[in-house]
């Protein structure tokens, strides 16, 4: 390790070590996994305090750069799951093409009456039958995404009798000839109360990112809301925009 800090110079020397981390993980040079040395090493390696490592550190953490393994120390995160939120496409598809060893738990599945939110975003009557799933999505044995699917039953009679283990979107296709083609809906931060952290095996109040969306059919008609929770220890929600003037 070879850091070297302008201490005269105009930009903090918290974010000098910073980038100095940054660089590394991000060129490859620092693998995934890896544990940086000991706020003491760096502070006596680099003749700063304490308090400046510690906040250059944080600074690694918040950008999921570095994570914190209590009694451990501070590691190199593992490569996170990139998600195009312009983009829709089912769950199965995006862990399928970035990860190994997926797995899916259906948690529930049932007929359910529809309240009154419900049936204004599936655009159906109060009280029609609405088709409920709640599945936990796996990558290596953690836990990393919580769904509940909402779809309208007089549009997918009898859904409930398939194996929702695999592709929602594919049994819609291949059995209802029902093509997903658009969304409308928001993301949201949340802090993990007691179902969530449960399902997904996380501490109570762990930041948590939501999307909420209703989907529509290549002709216009409303045929799910879901609702996913995601880890944001293990995605990276990637935006492409213009920039307007």
């Amino acid at each position: 390790m070879n850091i070297s800090l302008n201490k005269n110079g105009h930009i903090p020397l918290y974010f000098q070590i910073q980038e100095y981390f940054r660089k590394k993980i991000e060129n490859n040079l620092l693998k995934p996994g890896t544990q940086l040395p000991t706020e003491r090493e760096l502070s006596n390696k680099l003749n700063v305090s304490r308090v400046t490592i510690r906040k250059a550190i944080r600074g690694l953490i918040a950008e999921g750069l570095c994570e914190k393994k209590v009694g451990k120390g501070i590691f190199v995160s593992d490569e996170k799951i990139p998600i195009n939120v312009h983009k829709l496409e089912g769950t199965t598809n995006i862990l399928q093409a970035s990860a190994d060893k997926i797995k899916t738990v259906v948690n529930e599945k049932k007929i359910i009456q529809a309240k009154k939110k419900y049936a204004n975003l599936l655009n159906i009557d109060i009280n029609d039958k609405i088709f409920y799933l709640k599945r936990i999505r796996y990558i290596k044995d953690i836990p990393v995404i919580l769904e509940y699917a909402h779809l309208p039953s007089k549009l997918f009679p009898e859904l409930e009798k398939y194996d929702f283990n695999q592709s929602l979107y594919k049994i819609l296709k291949e059995k209802y000839n029902t093509y997903p083609d658009k969304s409308r809906g928001f993301f949201n931060l949340i802090m993990a109360k007691e179902e969530e952290a449960k399902l997904l095996n996380l501490q109570l109040n762990t930041p948590l990112l939501i999307k909420a969306a209703t989907i529509y059919s290549q002709e216009g008609i409303p045929i799910e809301y879901t609702k996913s929770v995601y880890r944001t220890d293990q995605f990276n929600f990637l935006v492409n925009s213009k920039i307007i003037e």
